[in-house]
């Protein structure tokens, strides 16, 4: 498992806007870092804030128990869905989960990757 060390701010160019880190804290995921492009298309910037006190209670429980199955494998995630946003249709996004390491054993941070997608809301299965 790669340590956050392993990557620079370089390794990412053109990327910066799509990049967000995280740390597992408290059974949460709390964003050292939130791109652009995240709060471009997700509608908040969670940069210093922890994932599930930023939305919807009803996903909190699916949101937890997503990153706890991550951190356990570890194992890669994907996700992907259609965020709400003012004034415009609904916009599809999959978001890619690297869980991190800082000691070589235990899943600590993340290194979230997002894109917009071409699905359309009648493909969406999950």
């Amino acid at each position: 498992m790669p340590n956050r060390a392993d990557f620079a701010f370089e390794d990412f160019a053109g990327w910066h806007g799509s990049i967000s880190i995280s740390i597992v804290q408290d059974g949460d995921i709390y964003f050292t870092l939130y791109g652009s492009r995240f709060v471009e298309i997700l509608g908040v910037d969670l940069t210093h804030k922890y994932l599930c006190e930023a939305i919807d209670e009803s996903l909190v429980a699916e949101t937890k128990q997503h990153f706890k199955d991550l951190i356990s494998g570890p194992h890669i995630g994907h996700t992907s869905g259609f965020a709400p946003t003012t004034n415009r249709d609904f916009i599809p996004f999959d978001v890619l989960d690297l869980p991190l390491s800082d000691n070589d054993r235990d899943v600590t941070q993340f290194l979230h990757a997002l894109r917009k997608s071409d699905r359309h809301p009648a493909t969406f299965d999950h």
